[in-house]
């Protein structure tokens, strides 16, 4: 397998130059096609853009011209001058003629100046002013301002709703002057189809699109119902927006978006923009065709010329593997006497010196496994090594067996790593794993230290200090090795101490320390409840009448009524003398906080100690409720003034702090 490798890199590094230029050259060719073929598909959409725009100028240049021809006409013109029924007769069915003749009409008719209607194709609209005043007046000037037919834009049938092309033109007297107007509305559809008509066959998936810049409204669109509608395509308006200072000395402007291409041509004396979009995959079609069969081409040649250099390589370097074979077995710590190599120890090439010098390493190798196994098991620390693949237990000596609790001379052989977990909770194990997954990531071999407590067969429970790393081998194998010492006795000592420090030596409550210390990390982990403070009521007449032991008892007794009245998760402190606090998790509602309180007060009041002779406990408390980040001190000072003027309402009074 080596010697296939060395083979494939050999024949590759041959064939590198070669590769190299073909596909330099290929990335040249490539982006001058590219190039011209791409400048050739944007240069026809250009064209195609320029000539529809011109069809559309055409288009309504024709409907000008029918509209001027018709204005000039002595029907029209005498109709004007003498509104007569004879005249008025004449000029309806003329008009009616005309409508006949060119079907896209929407609209015909001729009018005075004060848009008072004199014929129209539209019998409903004859003898009607359809402007006001001044809009009337406004209309006239911008006749008058134009020597001859003119289209004011496109715009949408308030009827019909469909797009027209609205045209006026001035009616001009026998003596010259301007005597009234005539107008028309021409339906877009006969100018949509003469468009889509003329559909490129390179890319007949093109959309055509005319847009009044003034409001954004389609004109045209290849999608019916978006005609009349405005413009909300972020790229479209981008092309609009972009037009004027993108555009090229030619008037040629190009965009080029993520999906589409399209081209633009902006018709100045309407204020309209004329655009051809089409997917970017479709205009560039042929491109990706051409690069393509190109690119096939090179890789051909380039796998033709990999394949030979490797076939002649190959068979020079048959020697490589016989060795990486053996050098393989050690690697899977065999090294057992093989003979593929000794053939080739008695030449005298490179390949013989290599031969030699793995089997003199064979020997070291052997000798060296076994001393490692020896020292492996004499250690006195519990040793693991495990796959940081897949954990999989490569070595474990007896020491580590014994900690884990395994019989060394029955388990060692068929032990697994389950079987190692299995003596682990689940919520050990996940600690466990946690730790274990710092170490395996660790690229930097940094040891990781963590303890577990481990349950035995026998019911007992211990604890293990292990270090844990990561270590790459030789191989580019990665284990983890695992040191593991007993830690038992330690941590009981650990633990004795710490309860030590924690716990009230007389009534095995929380000391003020580390009550106070509990309830502000109760805080900051988000818990909320009721703090209570409360001390003995008379305390020092119980002391001086019947002494301190009395009082001590007095002080376990409430101490274990705390211990009843409140769950096992509030956190019970003497905060020092016969003063006691708790923080009862969870409770926020006055009504609950009641019904607590209550029933620790009615236990108290119900507690007779015989050393008292008739006297009976009484407490006084002060609760507060702790909803957010408050300090130990704030809560206390809150509950301390409560408490002390419940003193003075009698015996076992409460009360709550209101804010």
């Amino acid at each position: 397998m080596q010697g296939r490798k060395i083979s494939a890199k050999i024949a590759l590094f041959v064939s590198a130059v070669e590769i190299a230029s073909m596909f330099l050259l290929y990335f040249i060719m490539s982006r001058n096609i590219t190039h011209v073929l791409q400048d050739k598909a944007t240069d026809d959409m250009s064209v195609m853009a320029k000539d529809r725009a011109e069809l559309i100028e055409t288009y309504i240049a024709g409907c000008c011209n029918f509209l001027d021809n018709y204005s000039k006409t002595f029907e029209i013109t005498n109709v004007l001058e003498n509104q007569t029924p004879y005249t008025i007769k004449k000029a309806q069915e003329y008009t009616n003629k005309c409508a006949e003749e060119k079907s896209r009409i929407e609209g015909l008719y001729v009018a005075k100046w004060d848009t008072y209607t004199l014929a129209h194709i539209n019998p409903d609209s004859v003898n009607k002013t359809f402007r006001d005043k001044n809009s009337a007046k406004a209309l006239e000037n911008q006749i008058r301002k134009n020597n001859k037919a003119f289209c004011t834009g496109i715009v949408m049938a308030p009827v019909t709703k469909k797009m027209v092309i609205p045209v006026y033109s001035q009616v001009l007297g026998s003596n010259g002057e301007p005597i009234g107007f005539s107008g028309a509305a021409f339906y877009t559809d006969e100018l949509a189809e003469k468009l889509m008509n003329l559909k490129n066959k390179n890319t007949p998936e093109s959309s055509y699109l005319l847009i009044n810049a003034s409001n954004n409204v389609f004109i045209f669109h290849s999608q019916k119902e978006l005609v009349g509608t405005e413009c909300s395509d972020p790229e479209i308006l981008a092309i609009m927006n972009n037009y004027k200072s993108d555009v090229s000395a030619d008037g040629k402007y190009i965009y080029s978006g993520d999906e589409i291409v399209a081209s633009c041509h902006y018709i100045a004396d309407r204020n309209w923009f004329f655009i051809i979009a089409d997917k970017k995959a479709d205009v560039f079609k042929t491109t990706k065709t051409v690069r393509t069969e190109f690119f096939s081409i090179c890789v051909i040649i380039a796998t033709i010329t990999l394949a030979l250099c490797i076939l002649c390589v190959e068979r020079l370097m048959m020697p490589i593997s016989a060795i990486n074979n053996a050098i393989e077995r050690f690697k899977k710590n065999d090294f057992s006497q093989e003979d593929s190599i000794s053939r080739y120890c008695s030449r005298n090439d490179e390949f013989g010196t290599i031969a030699n010098a793995v089997k003199e390493l064979q020997e070291v190798l052997q000798n060296q496994n076994k001393l490692f196994k020896e020292m492996f098991e004499v250690q006195t620390v519990g040793t693991i090594v495990t796959s940081a693949a897949n954990s999989e237990i490569k070595l474990i000596n007896r020491q580590a067996l014994e900690l884990y609790g395994f019989n060394p001379d029955k388990t060692k052989e068929k032990l697994s790593i389950q079987d190692v977990r299995d003596k682990f909770s689940k919520e050990e194990l996940a600690s466990i794993d946690k730790q274990l997954a710092l170490a395996i990531k660790s690229k930097k071999g940094d040891e990781i230290v963590f303890e577990s407590p481990i349950h035995y067969d026998n019911g007992k429970t211990g604890y293990l200090l292990t270090h844990a790393k990561r270590v790459t081998l030789s191989n580019d194998d990665c284990v983890v090795i695992y040191s593991v010492v007993d830690i038992t006795a330690q941590k009981q000592l650990e633990l004795n101490l710490q309860i030590l420090s924690e716990t009230d030596y007389l009534t095995s409550l929380c000391n003020r320390r580390s009550g106070e210390c509990k309830i502000e990390n109760a805080l900051k982990e988000g818990l909320t409840g009721m703090f209570c403070l409360f001390d003995v009521n008379k305390f020092k007449f119980i002391n001086d009448n019947f002494g301190h032991a009395v009082g001590d008892k007095v002080l376990v007794t409430i101490s274990q009524l705390m211990k009843k009245c409140f769950r096992s998760f509030d956190i019970l402190i003497r905060l020092g003398g016969d003063e006691f606090a708790v923080f009862a998790i969870g409770v926020q509602d006055k009504n609950d906080g009641i019904k607590v309180i209550e029933r620790f007060m009615s236990n108290i009041e119900n507690t007779d100690l015989e050393e008292l002779k008739g006297h009976k406990i009484s407490v006084s408390l002060g609760a507060v409720f702790i909803s957010g980040d408050e300090s130990f001190s704030s809560m206390y000072e809150k509950a301390d003034s409560l408490m002390y003027a419940c003193k003075e309402k009698g015996e076992n009074a409460s009360a709550f702090f209101e804010s």
